[in-house]
């Protein structure tokens, strides 16, 4: 009797551990979350993201110029994110990320055509921990840490009309030049196929670059809800608010860089493969635009968002 009860016993542990290793679709959050979830002791998880961003002038039908010589018209920034998890205990799980960033953005001129310029390069290497603070049954909440190392460049230069080999805006940057400080608090729950969570995220920049600028400290939250459609996939509703302040150069703040808001309602699906070959893999997608935005005199607004990715633990 004691043997089957300690055998009984240990089964349901392991489910229990496996649930929160992450064996539904909804047991990770968004595509588009990170640092949603940690791995027990000795958990090994690879991933890849891709993150697009589109961004326009909302004046065009208008002097969107005001008066300018030139103003920016519209930009895409895309990010290739590799990351590798690691669970140290079973509390504790290591995180790295490697971004890779391409910038493309197009100005219109009040004399002459426009033009165009890009940028790409390695952006700020992302190191960290996630630390579960609470758990029990399908509750948990999340700490997350960590340091962006300035390892993108902030020198990237184009060919412009005003000159060869320009200095390109800090936006159009792949890295911010400084030292920065993230930190993440997680909260995730579910009954049954729902699965719902919440997550609130600060960057905090710690230094000026070498450039004499320093970007806007940023403030970010989200709540989200999935439903397990079947065993393999899952659908996401979320929305993800952010707040930025100016980016200064010299203590003044630059024009086109001033901080602003915005609400973004965004929708996704979520696969699992459950058995196989590729059993454990992951892949999500997530498409969003925004409902609310509160910008500046000649900064362009947010179009969409578009998240997706794959994981895999093992």
């Amino acid at each position: 009797m004691n043997t089957k009860l300690t055998t009984l016993t240990l089964a349901a542990t392991l489910a229990a551990q496996s649930t929160f290793a992450g064996t539904l679709p909804t047991d990770h959050a968004p595509i588009g979350v990170m640092a949603d979830h940690n791995h027990l002791a000795g958990e090994w998880m690879a991933g890849f993201r891709f993150n697009q961003m589109s961004m326009e002038n909302k004046m065009l039908d208008g002097d969107y110029l005001n008066g300018k010589m030139m103003a920016p018209k519209t930009m895409k920034k895309e990010m290739y994110v590799t990351g590798l998890m690691y669970g140290l205990t079973d509390e504790l799980t290591l995180v790295g990320n490697v971004p890779f960033v391409k910038t493309k953005m197009a100005m219109g001129r009040s004399m002459g055509a426009d033009f165009q310029t890009s940028a790409d390069g390695i952006g700020d290497v992302k190191l960290g921990g996630i630390y579960t603070l609470y758990q029990k049954d399908h509750t948990k909440v999340l700490l997350n840490m960590a340091i962006s190392l300035p390892t993108g460049s902030i020198n990237q230069t184009d060919d412009t009309p005003m000159m060869a080999n320009q200095l390109l805006s800090p936006n159009m940057q792949p890295g911010s030049g400084t030292y920065d400080i993230i930190s993440r608090l997680t909260y995730i729950d579910r009954q049954d196929d729902l699965a719902w969570g919440g997550q609130i995220m600060g960057v905090i920049r710690t230094n000026t670059n070498d450039n004499d600028y320093k970007m806007g400290d940023r403030i970010a939250a989200s709540a989200w809800v999935g439903y397990d459609l079947a065993n393999f996939m899952s659908v996401s509703l979320r929305l993800d608010g952010q707040k930025w302040g100016d980016t200064n150069l010299n203590g003044t703040p630059v024009m086109n860089m001033m901080g602003a808001e915005r609400l973004d309602l965004l929708g996704g699906i979520n696969f699992i493969i459950p058995e196989g070959t590729l059993k454990g893999n992951r892949f999500a997608i997530e498409f969003g635009k925004a409902i609310h935005q509160d910008v500046g005199t000649n900064m362009m607004e947010n179009d969409y968002r578009l998240h997706a990715g794959w994981q895999l633990a093992f």
